[in-house]
């Protein structure tokens, strides 16, 4: 069958030797790389998962912990006597006038100060239509405390007292002010403002900057997002109640992304006004980039942890743009993003707000669900990602932690590599000495052979070899088939010599069958002879 009964004993036995071993090897090899593989598998899943868990917690204790904030502050002597005193000192100001040259210094404030920052972080350009001031309440405040201040701009709550604004509200300003700068300070909010819970103007702003004194229902920036959670609490005056405004690009604050606590503040039981907690991105992104210590937290070159908000855009930085912002942005562009979201990102410096982010794992993280899958980033890079939502009050972000699928793989890869070389060295290894083994073993049938075969050709009597030297030369190694033929030689031999003399004479026919009959007994005395060696060698 398949040719076996034409090869030796010796190839015999080297092809089930070779067959039993790499069968084996193959089998053990195959099953420990399929459990490691599985192994590493678990670990990277896991890994990512937990570090998805461990971002999603700190964060949502930092948004508790401003939430926590926000309502103490609220209860807060200063909030309460501060919004009451700020709101009738505003009201005051009904009668207050502006003069030509205030309104010029103002209008010159707004056309060469804060509309060219603002352009900066804009795609388009701004007109100074849409945010200068019309009210003479909001034209003189801005004016006094904003335009005359002698501190830039983002920097005009070093004004604690305006030496130009003598009325009732310079006076309240002077004395809460410095209230206000201390709770900043300990608490590193960027902005505390105080709106009045009828009118929703804003009556005081710690930063003073361009929505300070304007209204937040009909005002310049009464389409934030800010200014349309102070209209949902307002229409409540729920005590104790409060809402997170979701970052975006506050053009207050020349277009850097913010965000905002609100939380209302009763006098007894009414509700009197809103305090608002002004807050940057910038402490969000230190925990999820773990202060740009990617590797540091196991995230390898390719992994990073970034937020999604409800628009299905970045709600944090990317590590590829703070990394290498051109080849970045190369990248957007071969992946078809429009110019127009380039434009924003290069001009802002970041991708918060502005990139879309459309893979199916932020999808199902903004449906308030939690995995791991294998989905395409925003970078169009096959990814390894743990899912899951971020939720506090209204508020629901998408926390994704992810990992390039080809770093993911290479430590699979590299055990693939090293159990194939193994494999191979074992083997190897297998092959030589089944060679050796077959040798040694099939041996001394070789020699039997050869003592046939020459007892065909050669002399009649084959050399008598003695009982230890056959014994030491029985444990090597053989060829049965070899001595197999070498005995059929010698039977073939005399049969021949029968043949060719049974025409011959009486008298040679009698000493043919007396010669054969005494070959017979020679062979019978040899064969027995090579019978005890055999015994001899499975004694041995």
């Amino acid at each position: 069958m398949f040719g076996l009964n034409r090869l030796s004993i010796q190839s015999k036995m080297i092809l089930l030797l070779l067959t039993v071993s790499l069968l084996s090897i193959a089998v053990v090899s195959w099953t420990g790389y399929r459990s490691a593989k599985s192994a590493l598998t678990r670990q990277i899943e896991n890994q990512l998962t937990g570090i998805r868990v461990a971002k999603t917690t700190t964060l949502k204790t930092m948004l508790e912990g401003l939430r926590d904030q926000v309502i103490a502050m609220s209860d807060s002597r200063a909030a309460i006597e501060g919004i009451k005193a700020f709101r009738q000192a505003y009201g005051e100001l009904a009668t207050a006038t502006v003069s030509e040259d205030e309104g010029v210094a103002l209008s010159n404030f707004y056309a060469g100060e804060f509309l060219p920052a603002l352009q900066k972080n804009l795609d388009s350009k701004p007109a100074i239509e849409q945010y200068l001031p019309t009210g003479d309440v909001e034209r003189y405040l801005q004016h006094h405390y904003i335009a005359a201040s002698p501190h830039p701009y983002l920097q005009k709550q070093l004004l604690e007292q305006s030496p130009t604004d003598k009325t009732r509200y310079g006076q309240v300003h002077a004395e809460y002010h410095r209230l206000f700068d201390r709770a900043v300070r300990i608490f590193g909010f960027e902005d505390i403002m105080l709106v009045d819970i009828d009118t929703l103007n804003v009556v005081y702003s710690y930063q003073k900057t361009a929505e300070f004194a304007t209204n937040l229902e009909s005002g310049p920036y009464s389409n934030t997002l800010m200014a349309a959670k102070a209209k949902a609490m307002r229409a409540f005056k729920d005590r104790d109640d409060f809402k997170i405004a979701d970052f975006e690009p506050y053009r207050p604050s020349l277009g850097r992304p913010m965000g905002f606590a609100i939380s209302p503040i009763f006098d007894g039981p009414q509700c009197i006004g809103l305090l608002i907690l002004q807050f940057p991105i910038d402490n969000f992104n230190k925990i999820l980039t773990g202060d740009k210590h990617w590797e540091e937290e196991g995230m390898g070159e390719t992994g990073e942890v970034h937020l999604v908000g409800p628009d299905k855009t970045m709600r944090s930085r990317s590590r590829f743009m703070i990394q290498n912002p051109e080849t970045f942005l190369k990248t957007l562009t071969a992946n078809g993003v429009s110019d127009r979201v380039i434009n924003t990102i290069v001009a802002r410096g970041n991708v918060i707000c502005s990139l879309p982010v459309e893979s199916e794992a932020a999808t199902e993280a903004l449906r308030g669900k939690s995995g791991l899958m294998e989905t395409t980033d925003y970078r169009q890079q096959k990814v390894l990602c743990a899912y899951g939502p971020l939720e506090l009050d209204s508020l629901r972000w998408a926390v994704l932690a992810k990992i390039d699928k080809s770093e993911a793989d290479q430590p699979i890869a590299k055990l693939g590599r090293d159990v194939l070389a193994f494999a191979t060295g074992i083997a190897l290894g297998v092959t030589l000495l089944a060679l050796f083994c077959s040798s040694m073993l099939t041996r001394p049938l070789r020699i039997l052979a050869e003592g046939a075969r020459r007892r065909v050709r050669g002399p009649d009597r084959v050399p008598h070899r003695r009982r230890h030297r056959c014994s030491a030369q029985v444990v090597e190694a053989c060829d049965v088939g070899g001595l197999r033929d070498g005995t059929r030689g010698v039977v073939e031999v005399q049969r021949d010599k029968a043949t060719a003399d049974q025409n011959g004479t009486a008298e040679k026919s009698k000493s043919l069958s007396l010669d054969l009959v005494e070959t017979e007994t020679r062979f019978k005395d040899w064969n027995a002879r090579i019978l005890s060696d055999l015994d001899q060698l499975y004694e041995y």
